[in-house]
Order: structure tokens, then sequence, then C-alpha cells
């Protein structure tokens, strides 16, 4: 029979080790969703070549093909200029 102490002190982790579980559980979340978007947005859900060489460059090229764009992203909202509001504060947009 578990008491509620035991079950605290099962639930109980350490402040480092959560550190690296938080840093561990961001880091998966990252990988997973750019593998998600070669899988939903650049369709690579099934290879289209046999052989280990063939689906490496298979893989390689999507990878490519989708840092590129996200280096277009993110020079693009690099040098777009922040729009500045056209009032100012303190004053009431009717």
């Amino acid at each position: 029979m578990c008491t509620r102490k035991s079950q605290l002190d099962k639930q109980f982790v350490h402040w480092p080790e959560r550190q690296k579980y938080e840093y561990s559980r961001q880091a998966r979340y990252k990988v997973e969703a750019l593998f998600a978007e070669l899988k939903q947005q650049i369709r690579l859900r099934r290879v289209r070549l046999r052989r280990l060489w063939s689906v490496t460059e298979q893989f390689h090229l999507a990878a490519t093909a989708q840092n590129l764009k996200r280096l277009a992203h993110h020079l693009a909202r690099k040098q777009s200029p922040v729009q500045e509001p056209k009032y100012r504060k303190g004053e009431v947009i009717a």
C-alpha cells in the first residue's frame, strides 16, 4: 500500500536533474517539429529511391531545402524594418 509520503518521494526530482530534463525536452520538441515539417510540408513520408546511399542522399537534399527555406525566412524577417505605431503614447485611438 502506497502512502502519501512514498508517492511524494517518487515524484520528487532534484533541481539539477530537472534542468537537464527540461533542456532535453525542449531539444526533443525542436527535433520532432523539424521532422514533422519534413514529413508534412516537404512530403518526405516515403522515400522514392532504394539503397541506403540513395535514401541518405534524398534525406540530405530534403534537409538542405528545409534549411534554405528557414534561412530565407530568417533573413526576410531580419531585413524588414519595424514599423512605428502611427500614434503616440497616451493618445486615444478613435
